[in-house]
Formats: C-alpha cells, structure tokens, sequence
C-alpha cells in the first residue's frame, strides 16, 4: 500500500462529543444574565417587592429601604433588563395582537414595568441558550469537533434576531437625535447585541458545513488514491 494516503485523525475527525467541554456558553450565558440582572435590580429591591404587592415586616423595609446606591435611576434600571432580554417580548407579541388593549398580559395588580423585569429574563433563557451553544460549536470547529450540531430551528432564531437586530441598531443610528432618548438608546443597543448573538448560530451552522464538506472532499480524494 502506498504512502500517499495520510489521513490525520486529529485533522479531520468530528463526533458527536466535544472532547474538552470545560466551558460551555450553553450555560454561562443564561446563568450570566440571570446574576446580571439581579444585581441590576437589586438596588429597587424594595420597589419591586411593593410592585408585586408582597407584604413585609415594617423592620424589613427599613433596612431595605437604606438608600445604598442614590444614584441609581429606577426607570433606568428596570429598562435595562427589559432591553437586555429583548427577545422574551416576542414570546408575548402573539398575546398582544389578541388583546382589546394591544398590551402583553401582566396580574391586574402589578406594575407591568416590575412584572417585566422579573419574567423577562427567565423567558428570555432558551435564547441565551442558543446564543451559548453557538459560541460553544465555533470553539469546538477550531478542535476539529462537530459538537454542539447546530439545527436548522437554531438557525431560523438567530437569523431573526440577526435581521431585527441589526434593523434597530441601524435605525437608531439613522434616527434625529430629537428622539434618541434613553429608552430608544437602551433598546437599540440591546438591539445590536441580539444582532451579534443571533449571527453565531448562523456563522456555526455554516462553519460546520463547510468542514463536513471538506472532510467528505479528502475522505473522497484518499478513497481514490487506494
């Protein structure tokens, strides 16, 4: 038999396990953004106890009640982490469209601005999970590892996120400077981060494919120097 034939295991070889998955963004992100967001709203902790009209103690509002950070704006706060979790809005969009009032659903008696802050980041999870994974699959393609496989649904989310993304992002940059207010500009750069995290399940997707057709291309070429 020839020498010509030299396939290199650690070159072209993909399974279905990452072989060093020490850090998987599949977790770190949704975990990430969780402690983010509680420490973004931990300042209005008192606020946002009272917006859920949870009782405590007269004690327990005193010392929560402390003024640690006096600096910090509550709208500003409460706006981050709805911009932060943009995503999680379309989840209710459908709820939206149905309702007399064209408002998403929120308990009669809360205020919609708490009730946002608090579900927002748990329903915005699965997307920072695919965002994660992406990330976890281009650091796997550079081991030569096909692992995470990126789906087609994967990619059909972040090309949404990538095309409103960059559409908000792009709008505001072409908008008067009349309404770039705090809320736009929040929303527009939570805009162009959703448009970077919705490109990496795209980019892996075809990063992947382009190694399986290379690695199908050299299997073929040393199948017919045999």
């Amino acid at each position: 038999m020839p020498d010509e034939l030299q396939i290199e295991p650690s070159e072209f070889s993909y399974g279905p396990v990452y072989q060093n998955p020490s850090l998987r963004f599949s977790w770190l992100l949704p975990l990430g953004q969780l402690l983010f967001c509680a420490v973004l709203l931990f300042p209005i902790r008192l606020m946002i106890l009272r917006g859920l009209n949870i009782p405590l103690p007269n004690w327990v509002e005193q010392i929560m009640a402390v003024g640690f950070f006096p600096w910090v704006k509550t709208d500003f706060l409460l706006t981050s982490v709805t911009a932060l979790n943009l995503p999680a809005l379309m989840i209710q969009l459908p709820y939206v469209i149905a309702s007399p009032n064209k408002s998403e659903w929120a308990p009669a008696d809360v205020d919609f601005r708490v009730w946002r802050a608090i579900t927002l980041p748990l329903l915005c999870l699965p997307f920072w999970w695919i965002a994660g994974r992406g990330i976890d699959a281009l650091t796997a393609l550079k081991h030569r590892q096909l692992a995470p496989r990126i789906s087609w649904p994967e990619v059909v989310v972040g090309s949404i996120w990538l095309a409103g993304g960059a559409t908000l992002f792009v709008g505001f940059l072409v908008s008067p400077i009349a309404d770039k207010d705090s809320h736009f500009t929040s929303f527009a750069a939570s805009g162009g981060l959703w448009a970077l995290l919705g490109s990496l399940s795209v980019v892996a997707r075809f990063r992947q494919w382009r190694f399986k057709k290379k690695v199908a291309m050299h299997l073929d070429d040393a199948t017919g120097k045999v």
